[in-house]
């Protein structure tokens, strides 16, 4: 009871599992997660590959990739921060540029394929990843807390093949043609798209029944 009264004193949405997967925005946001969630295993598999085949030695090129990783760090807290400060209604908006950020650093590279783009390639990268880490904290803002470890789980199973295929392809690719250009085309593209329908998920409405606080399914 405790918790249905602070629930409701703070207007705080709580939807079970089964309610939350009747809304738009659970399979939405699924679908813009799955998106973007390639992009971090065909990096993280594929970088240094990329960067030794271009002539960089292995040692320059792990420590270029631990720089993406390390200009994350500080933007995760910063987005934390502005994640616990936004209106519910403007948190897509902080995800939407975090994808949008990434697929500028993969076009840098693109359109001026050289070493320097590399650098700034990667920091934008990196400080997108490190924003788009409140995309667990959206799901806890949009659908409440009483079942969130169960909708977090069921959201996760979904993403998570994508992200095992993704850098499968990126390796086919540049078995066929010599080069990963391609699959980073397809990354930013679809980087892009992933942003843009982030920006367009509105909070859903609040679920027509109420059920007891631990309720969850």
């Amino acid at each position: 009871s405790q918790g249905v009264r602070y629930a409701a004193e703070i207007r705080e949405t709580e939807f079970t599992l089964r309610q939350a997967m009747r809304t738009p925005a659970y399979w939405l946001l699924i679908i813009a997660n799955s998106i973007h969630g390639l992009a971090m295993p065909v990096m993280s598999i594929h970088a240094i590959p990329f960067l030794t085949d271009i002539g960089i030695d292995p040692i320059k090129a792990a420590g270029m990739m631990a720089m993406y990783v390390a200009a994350s760090i500080p933007f995760r807290f910063i987005g934390g921060v502005f994640a616990d400060r936004l209106r519910i209604d403007r948190l897509r908006f902080l995800i939407g540029g975090a994808y949008l950020l990434q697929a500028f650093g993969f076009a840098v590279f693109l359109m001026s394929r050289t070493v320097p783009m590399i650098y700034v390639w990667f920091i934008l990268y990196g400080i997108g990843m490190g924003l788009a880490f409140t995309m667990s904290p959206m799901r806890g803002r949009y659908f409440g807390r009483k079942a969130f470890g169960s909708i977090q789980g069921t959201s996760m199973m979904f993403t998570t093949p994508l992200g095992v295929v993704a850098p499968i392809y990126a390796g086919w690719v540049y078995d066929t043609t010599g080069s990963y250009v391609t699959a980073f085309t397809w990354v930013t593209i679809l980087l892009a798209f992933a942003a843009v329908l982030m920006c367009l998920i509105a909070p859903p409405r609040p679920p027509t029944e109420v059920t007891d606080i631990r309720k969850f399914l």
